[in-house]
Parts: structure tokens; sequence; C-alpha cells
């Protein structure tokens, strides 16, 4: 094994003159052909570690490979709290539970988190530290463990690797070592992307922090533009006059707009316009829910808003990001869209590839060449005003969270046309697909 303590032993003369069997070279290449395809496959995890874009992707890449690695039921990983001296898992193999938090000592975790060593428990039953609740809050029947520290480079706690459940009788001295060498990897590998996700939020509050100043001035002209137009409305003045509704309808998108602002600069800041909760909706009604929402706004505007709902059929979209997807894309072609502009709106599936596809083209001038190559990047803007720039980068981020993609083209003779991919959920054979309650 390696990293075992063996003692060598004196060969007798009568083991000296043994030679070696055909049995004895099968086994030794097998045991050599096995070594093998595990270092290969721990090399090739330790690739996949390397390209995990943030914690949660790095995470899950840890659990599902060393779960296939190790011929186990599930791994959970706990990050340690240096502040709290607790352990925590943000990623548990395929089960609802989203946090377990353990004391150190608490569980078997636990006391690896404590003891700073490898501990392997063949039979949980028999084990003093085995925390069992758990088992009851999860419904998982856990039968053995081999749990790991997993230290940088300075020996210090960074977090627990647990494997459970071997599937084939129980965990073995090689899965020990393979674990060993694989935690101190693990560790590493989580501890830059800690560092990395910190250095990233200092980033984002010192951007919203420089965008600060042109955030309020924009709030307060909105602000003033509201009070402007409540004073319009006559004292008595009947709610459903055309007048009095107007004022009413400009005053909600008024304030509209300074909900999404907020949203949008909040959201950007504390790095989540990219997190979803999806359920299963019909594209195209839920489409429609949303451009109502512009529609008085482009009147208003004297520009058309037409939608061609084109039998999309269902997807899993979170439909308040979704939401702010079509929000913004309307609205950014509502700014630059002349009096008799359109927008026009056109949904579409493909079957072959099952994806659900949504157009927004517009006849306007289009997008200045000087900001095509960034149109995606935050604090990017064609010059108006009242906004922060962020709105299709919060798009791409919503859009990409949904394992989707989002594009822009120029369209003949004038105007733009974006077009959003995502992908569609599946279609029974006789045409129904039942919907979840949002």
């Amino acid at each position: 094994m390696i990293g075992e303590n063996v003692t060598e032993a004196i060969p007798s003369p009568k083991d000296s003159h043994r030679r070696a069997t055909p049995v004895d070279v099968l086994e030794d290449s097998v045991l050599i052909k096995r070594g093998a395809v595990q270092l290969f496959r721990l090399v090739q995890l330790a690739t996949e570690l390397a390209a995990a874009p943030d914690l949660d992707a790095l995470l899950r890449t840890i659990t599902e490979g060393l779960t296939r690695l190790l011929v186990a039921t599930r791994t959970t990983i706990y990050v340690y709290d240096e502040k709290t001296g607790e352990i925590w898992s943000r990623v548990a193999d395929r089960l609802e539970i989203r946090e377990i938090r353990l004391p150190l000592g608490r569980g078997i975790a636990g006391q690896a988190a404590k003891t700073r060593q490898l501990i392997h428990v063949p039979d949980v039953s028999k084990s003093e530290h085995f925390a069992p609740e758990i088992d009851r809050k999860t419904g998982f029947v856990t039968r053995s463990i081999l749990a790991a520290p997993m230290l940088n480079m300075k020996r210090e706690l960074i977090g627990i690797v647990e494997v459970l459940n071997k599937k084939t009788w129980t965990f073995t001295e090689d899965d020990e070592e393979l674990l060993r060498l694989f935690a101190s990897y693990a560790a590493n590998a989580i501890e830059a992307q800690i560092l990395e996700e910190a250095m990233r939020r200092r980033e984002r509050m010192a951007a919203v922090g420089a965008l600060a100043g042109s955030i309020v001035h924009d709030i307060r002209n909105m602000a003033a533009l509201v009070n402007g137009w409540i004073d319009l409305i006559q004292p008595g003045a009947a709610a459903g006059t055309g007048s009095t509704r107007e004022i009413v309808d400009v005053v909600h998108g008024e304030i509209d707009k300074m909900v999404d602002l907020t949203e949008e600069v909040l959201d950007f800041a504390r790095g989540i316009e990219g997190q979803v909760v999806p359920h299963r909706v019909d594209v195209d009604r839920t489409l429609q829910d949303v451009l109502r929402v512009l529609e008085r706004e482009f009147q208003i505007n004297g520009v058309k808003l037409e939608f061609v709902p084109g039998g999309a059929g269902p997807a899993k979209l979170d439909v308040r990001r979704f939401r702010r997807v079509v929000l913004n894309l309307g609205q950014n072609a509502r700014k630059v869209l002349p009096r008799g502009g359109t927008l026009k709106v056109t949904t579409r599936r493909d079957p072959e590839k099952k994806t659900c596809h949504i157009e927004f083209e517009d006849d306007g001038p289009g997008i200045p060449d000087a900001i095509r190559p960034r149109l995606f990047t935050p604090f990017t803007s064609a010059g108006e005003h009242g906004g922060t720039g962020l709105g299709l980068a919060i798009c791409k981020s919503i859009v990409e969270a949904h394992g989707g993609t989002i594009g822009v083209r120029d369209r003949k003779p004038q105007g733009t046309i974006f077009e959003i991919s995502v992908p569609g959920d599946t279609i029974g054979a006789s045409g129904q697909y039942p919907l979840d309650k949002a």
C-alpha cells in the first residue's frame, strides 16, 4: 500500500528457491491494472476540479466524482467555518437538505475535523460518534463511513470529505489511501475558490460604490417625476376617468423602474443574479403574462409591441428571474425605438434539439459597434439615462443559469434581434404537459 509502513520479512531458504507461478504473475498484473485505472480516474477527477467555475460547482464535482471513484452510495463535503467553529455542508448529494451544521467533535465528520485524522467506520451502529439525526431528517440509511480531513498546505483545516456506504462490501485500505491523496488536493481547490469568491464580492461592492452616485441621481429623478404626476390629479376626480387612469399608469411605471433598478444593483452586489429556482411552466403563456406589463408603456411611447407565440411548449424556468430578462430586453427596445417603431417577440420549439427559442426583434437603430464586443459585460450602456449598465449582463447570467444561451445579431435592413434558447421540458405522446404550481 502507498504510504503504509511495511516491515520486510527475511525470506526462508525454502522461499528463496520458490519460483513465481503463472497464478502469481496473473494476480500481480490484475493488481497493477486496477491501480493504474484508479490512478487515471483520480487524475481525471483532479482535472475536473480545476475546471469548476465556482464553489457550488466544485463541491458537486467532488461529491459526484468521489462517489464514482470509491464505488460508494453518496459523498458529502463539509466546509470548516472558522468563525463559528462548525463544519457545514452546502452540497448533500441528491438530497433535499441544503445545509447541515455540526460542531467539531459531533458525528463522524465532526470527529474527523477535531482530530484531523482519517476515520473509517465499517459499521456505524457500533460507533459512539455516529449522529443518527441526519439520517432521520433525510431518510438516508448510513451503514459505513470513510471520512478524511481536508488540510491546506499550512496544515490548516479547510473541511471534511465523507464517503458513505461502499457498494462492494466495505471500504479498503486502498480506498483510504485514495481518499487521503484526494482530500489534500481538494482542500487547496476549495480554499482557492473561497478566496476567489471573497475577492469577487469585494470587486462587486467596489463597483456598486462607484455606481452609487448615478443610481441615487436616477432614483431622485424618477421620484420627482412621480411627485409631479401625482400633483396633476385633481382633488375629487373619479378614479376611473381617462386622465386619472393615465397618471396612475405612469406613476406605477416609474415605481416599477425604481424597483427594477434597486433589484438589479442588489442582486449584482450579492452575486445572486444567476441563482434560479425553476418550475415547469408553459413558455408562451409565461411570456404573454410578462409582456402584458409592458403594453401600457409602449402605448405611451407610440411604439408597437407584438407577440407571436409559436408553440414553444414547456420548460423549467424561474419565472421571477426570467421575468427580469423579458422586461430588460423589452425596455431596452422601447428606449431606442422611435414613434411608430415595432418590437416583435416570437417563440418556437426545436423538436430535434428539444429547446425553446424566444426572439426579440426590433426595427430600431441597432447596436453601436463600439459596445458590441462587451454587450453582455457589466456596466455596458448605450448611453441612455435611467439605467445601471447591468441589465444585459444580468440577462446573460439568468439565461445561462437555466442552461440556456443568449445571443444578438443584426436585423436587415436595420434593427436588432436578441435570441434566447433554453432547454425544453418533455411533452407526452398525447401532446399534453402538466405544469408545476409556481
